[in-house]
């Protein structure tokens, strides 16, 4: 077997597994529960997020990337999320990690620490960040331009998070004469 079928196929059976044991096991998330989830139905029904008893701070287009679990229910959305999350974490390892024992070890740190169980428990969204982020990077080593756009979009989910490494990006594709083009994703999402 080719080394990357049975990494998808791994991932297939770690991915239904994890999914099946978030619906089934883990307690239903605080913040996917009480923030992402509730202000989707509001959102649903026509109100205006931001004017809520609670304070939401995402930017819009944050519900329209939770509206596509939104289909599988409030358990099931999460689990997917959390799935979402882990094909970006593996995905990431893939993409940044170095060959040797270093790998190994970078993916053991990666899976079993306490800050990924937390966010898998409380169902945060700092998956699609990473996301972002990823699609940033690909996106300048391949100059291609719609892939950085969407990168940004998706990483100013939570522009705290990567503004050093954003304006860094702005500047790499200005240099790659990219910018433009790169900027017509983030704006078109602004305006929708």
């Amino acid at each position: 077997m080719k080394p990357k079928t049975s990494f998808l196929l791994l991932f297939a059976v770690f991915g239904i597994g994890l999914f099946a044991l978030n619906l089934k096991v883990f307690p239903l998330g605080v913040d996917y529960h009480y923030f992402f989830y509730r202000a989707l139905e509001e959102w649903r029904q026509g109100h205006p997020i931001y004017t809520l008893d609670y304070e939401y701070y995402n930017p819009p287009w944050t519900l329209l990337f939770l509206e596509i679990f939104a289909w599988l229910g409030k358990k099931g959305g999460q689990a997917g999320l959390l799935l979402l999350t882990f094909a970006i974490l593996l995905q990431s390892w893939q993409r940044f990690s170095t060959n040797g024992y270093s790998k190994a070890w970078s993916l053991a740190i990666i899976l079993f620490n306490l800050h990924l169980v937390d966010l898998w428990l409380r169902g945060q969204i700092d998956g699609i960040i990473l996301g972002g982020v990823l699609l940033m990077y690909v996106g300048l080593r391949r100059s291609n331009a719609y892939l950085l756009g969407a990168g940004w979009t998706l990483a100013l989910i939570r522009p705290t998070s990567i503004y050093l490494i954003g304006i860094y990006s702005i500047w790499l594709a200005y240099q790659q004469k990219q910018l433009w083009k790169a900027l017509i994703i983030p704006v078109t999402t602004l305006i929708l």
